[in-house]
């Protein structure tokens, strides 16, 4: 019975540091949606959900802010749009304030 206590025990520090591990960057790809809704531009993003988040659009890395995180959505906040991606269907939205849209799928690298 000791054997199993101290097995336990020895595995607790590799299950801790597992726990507080940044999460693996996320793939995404998908379109940007002009306001009128009739002209899209296919898109690609970088995206690692943590805190701080990050975002890395094209060759351009977005310096991002954590809003909030969920089972169901992980949000945040750039200077020119808010980010949300929703953990069950892996879909990432980019809410722009010039009134662009970003949807995109998310897969793990």
């Amino acid at each position: 019975m000791a054997t199993k206590s101290v097995s336990v025990l020895a595995l607790l520090p590799f299950a801790i540091s597992s726990a507080f591990a940044e999460p693996a960057p996320l793939n995404c790809e998908g379109s940007l949606i002009e306001p009128a809704g009739s002209t899209r531009s296919s898109m690609s993003a970088t995206l690692t959900l943590g805190s701080p988040p990050s975002i890395n659009i094209g060759n351009s890395a977005i310096e991002t802010s954590f809003v909030g995180d969920n089972k169901i959505q992980f949000k945040f906040a750039a200077e020119d749009f808010t980010g949300e991606y929703f953990h069950y269907t892996h879909h990432l939205f980019l809410i722009y304030k010039d009134r662009h849209l970003a949807h995109m799928t998310c897969s793990p690298r």
